[in-house]
């Protein structure tokens, strides 16, 4: 299969991704950062895809020194041959995750602004599922206001047995900065720094860099909204333009600015793990 640019974003809870790998490393600067990100982009953009693949994005975080990539896939046997076929960055090891389990607070769900990727490192599957559920009763009984511009809190879990992902959507910046300085929050970081052997690594909020999707792998019922929605975007451009294009030309979606680098620095890579 041939990768295309897709949408904007990605369906985090898509019924056919069975398999989630995920990839994180640090670099001194934005700038390192973006040009990390546009070597693996075009390399997964040109290379044959295998069948199992589902989708590939890739992420920025505010700070531009996160850069991660998340790729959907039915399964993992080909994943790791195909990577190993690439360069580097983009042949680096991923962590295997599973999907389990997802709370959605907005339906219709709402365009995403930013995600939130948080992680815990964990004793095994029985305090996955543990953790797991215990943040999504917090977030279930807190007052409504208190999660305000979370659209969905999607949780995986890695095949072996140390580590917890959180894949967050929230509709903008602001609204996670609130969230933040909130009750909600306060009362999911006292549940999850007080599980015995379960240990919150951090977050990092991030932006959408790029989206690679093969259109075969698109559900119909998905593939007749994007044929509406780009007979829209041809209507728009014959008047004013197409929003959707200018964002196409930029680095990252618009969600709120982007960190500047920080002077030089020795140039680390840790692939699968998120600090605070």
């Amino acid at each position: 299969m041939t990768p295309t640019t897709s949408r904007n974003l990605i369906d985090a809870r898509r019924d056919d991704a069975a398999t989630v790998l995920v990839n994180y490393w640090y670099t001194a600067s934005h700038d390192d950062a973006l040009d990390d990100l546009h070597n693996v982009v075009e390399q997964w953009s040109t290379a044959p895809w295998p069948q199992e693949l589902l989708s590939f994005s890739s992420y920025l975080s505010i700070d531009g020194h996160t850069a991660l990539t998340f790729v959907q896939s039915t399964g993992s046997d080909s994943y790791r041959p195909f990577v190993r076929s690439l360069r580097v960055p983009a042949r680096a090891e991923a962590v295997e995750y599973r999907p389990h389990r997802s709370i959605l607070l907005a339906d219709p769900p709402p365009e995403p602004g930013c995600v939130v990727v948080a992680t815990f490192d964990v004793d095994g599957p029985e305090r996955q599922a543990y953790i797991i559920d215990a943040v999504i009763n917090a977030i279930e009984q807190a007052p409504p206001a208190a999660n305000r511009g979370m659209i969905s809190a999607n949780f995986f879990v890695s095949t072996d047995g140390t580590r917890v992902l959180n894949f967050a959507e929230w509709t903008s910046d602001e609204a996670h900065e609130a969230f933040l300085d909130g009750v909600a929050r306060a009362a999911a970081l006292r549940v999850s720094q007080s599980i015995p052997r379960v240990r919150p690594i951090g977050h990092r909020r991030l932006h959408v860099h790029r989206v690679l999707e093969p259109a075969a792998s698109r559900p119909a019922a998905d593939l007749a909204r994007g044929a509406v929605d780009r007979e829209r975007r041809r209507r728009r451009l014959r008047v004013v333009g197409s929003q959707e294009d200018r964002r196409r030309r930029s680095d990252v979606a618009p969600c709120g600015g982007l960190g500047p680098g920080v002077p030089a620095m020795r140039r680390r890579r840790i692939a699968g793990e998120v600090l605070p």
